[in-house]
């Protein structure tokens, strides 16, 4: 009767460990990482005259249809012709890093999103400016050909300038549009475009522009080759003591490698 029991207790404790074994293979498939590097060249033009060299680093966490997690750091450092004040200078520093939490719902149509970004940009009088705001987000359109992306969030900004070390906190909203264009459906060629519109909160002709579009083309599995173009503009300087030209044009390309 023993030999019995214990035969038939086997059974039992397989096939309730099967449940526990299944639930932990399907948590662990709900996630998903990416993480990319690019290395590049970039001619500028407006504050700066130059052709530099640049970086891009990327890594991206999903958990299932909830959560995203996006983080990106990039810059270009070379030496630059300064045209605000007509004169070469030793470099160009110029970096950002940006981070993105999204929490969705609805199966990604809705999200609440933070965001922080930290800049330094020298030809621009920048030493430092450091953004966090909190927003919703809606994605109206999500195809394997394209997807779209629309958010506004308001933001409180910290900027240190260059010249005079002043500093500044204000109010900012800043109204973003993300679209993905994959011309098939192992997105092995994209088109991917962020236009932003971000005024004062109280003083509306204080505001600043950013569009950016980019065109990979992915081959050979890891690899990608990449040509984008990126316009800034600013309708206010952060003081009058260092010339600053409104508008920054930049064309870039880069070679990179992406792992999953």
């Amino acid at each position: 009767t023993q030999a019995q029991g214990q035969t038939s207790s086997q059974p039992q404790t397989q096939a309730s460990e099967q449940p526990q074994t299944q639930s932990a293979e399907q948590e662990e498939n709900n996630w998903s990482e990416n993480f990319s590097v690019e290395f590049g060249a970039e001619m500028a033009y407006g504050n700066s005259r130059s052709i530099v060299g640049t970086y891009e680093i990327r890594f991206s966490l999903s958990y299932g249809d909830t959560w995203d997690v996006n983080f990106t750091i990039e810059g270009s450092y070379g030496e630059s012709f300064d045209t605000g004040n007509n004169k070469m200078k030793k470099d160009r520093n110029e970096h950002t890093m940006n981070g993105v939490l999204d929490r969705w719902f609805l199966k990604k149509l809705i999200a609440v999103s933070y965001n922080t970004t930290l800049t330094t940009n020298e030809f621009s009088n920048i030493y430092i400016r450091w953004s966090n705001g909190l927003a919703p987000k809606i994605r109206p359109l999500s195809e394997w050909w394209m997807e779209l992306t629309i958010s506004i969030s308001p933001s409180v900004e910290y900027v240190k300038t260059y010249d005079l070390l002043t500093e500044t906190t204000d109010w900012t909203i800043v109204y973003q549009i993300d679209m993905n264009i994959n011309f098939d459906k192992n997105q092995t060629v994209t088109l991917t475009n962020t236009f932003s519109y971000t005024p004062q909160f109280i003083d509306y002709k204080k505001f600043r522009i950013h569009f950016e579009t980019n065109f990979k083309v992915k081959f050979l599995t890891y690899f990608t080759i990449s040509v984008g173009f990126t316009y800034d503009y600013s309708s206010f300087s952060l003081n009058d003591a260092t010339p600053v030209k409104k508008s920054d044009y930049k064309i870039s390309t880069k070679l990179g490698i992406t792992l999953k």
